[in-house]
């Protein structure tokens, strides 16, 4: 056997088959795969510290992210020029803080690339994010009971939709006031319905772990409303009393002291 022909044979056929691969690094890089998926608010409020979350395309590596933030009233904007980031993943997270001005948009430029192999690819996005004067919604909490109350969440329901769930305790005698900042355009123009509840109230017996409230935004039609809100800023305030309950406990006694008792009677 011609061992010099067969070895000569197979470098031949190494490199043809490697030829495909050589032009399909480039192909599978620009035949659109690369993607950029990006999640973030769809309005804040002015001095609002948000975040954008947006994660590459898997496959590639050499991931970067360049953004640019821009306003017509940009005082107070964070990140005014540009920031640049590196990644392994292709996951990025940049933290932004609204203008100092409402009835504005942000204006936010993504650019992102990643490399296949030497071939660079990229892709730009671009976000308008509106900006609104804020909302102020204040939960006052009260214990008035000898028992402390832990881990309660204390949702916040705004016309229906949640907008905020806080996690609070509260030792004997203790009160605390819960705030909730949200961008006004939440709120419809003319009633507005809030509920503030404790999620896990049936731990409780007789407590108030629900309140719900309407409220008028914008001029109201007559003067029965008792909450009015005509500015943007508004301070609401909300009670829950945790009073004259406690939680739920087991009653009867243990089951291996019955049976014990059961037992010396039989003796």
């Amino acid at each position: 056997m011609n061992y010099k022909f067969l070895i000569s044979t197979i470098c031949v056929s190494l490199i043809v088959m490697s030829i495909p691969l050589a032009f399909a690094e480039p192909s599978h890089a620009t035949n659109g795969s690369f993607n950029v998926t990006v999640s973030h608010p769809s309005s804040v409020y002015k001095n609002e510290r948000f975040q954008i979350f947006f994660n590459e395309s898997q496959g590639f590596s050499n991931y970067t992210a360049t953004i640019y933030t821009a306003a017509e009233y940009a005082i107070g904007l964070s990140a005014g020029g540009n920031s640049h980031e590196l990644s392994k993943s292709g996951f990025f997270e940049f933290n932004i803080t609204a203008p100092d001005a409402a009835n504005q948009s942000v204006y936010i430029t993504i650019y992102a690339t990643a490399t296949y192999g030497s071939v660079e690819v990229s892709k730009i996005i671009n976000i308008a994010i509106p900006v609104y004067e804020p909302i102020t919604l204040s939960a006052y909490i009260s214990n008035i009971e000898s028992t402390t109350y832990s881990n309660m969440s204390i949702q916040f329901i705004l016309n229906g939709a949640i907008i905020s769930t806080k996690v609070v305790s509260l030792g004997p005698g203790a009160s605390k006031e819960i705030t909730v900042i949200e961008p006004s355009s939440l709120l419809n123009n003319g009633i507005n319905t809030l509920q503030v509840k404790i999620l896990n109230g049936s731990l409780f017996t007789g407590v108030k772990s629900s309140y719900v409230s309407t409220f008028y935004y914008g001029t109201p039609p007559n003067y029965d409303w008792i909450y009015y809100i005509s500015g943007g800023v508004v301070i609401f305030m909300v009670f829950l009393v945790l009073a004259s309950g406690k939680r739920k406990t087991a009653t009867g006694q243990p089951k291996w002291r019955y049976n014990r008792k059961k037992k010396q009677k039989k003796s």
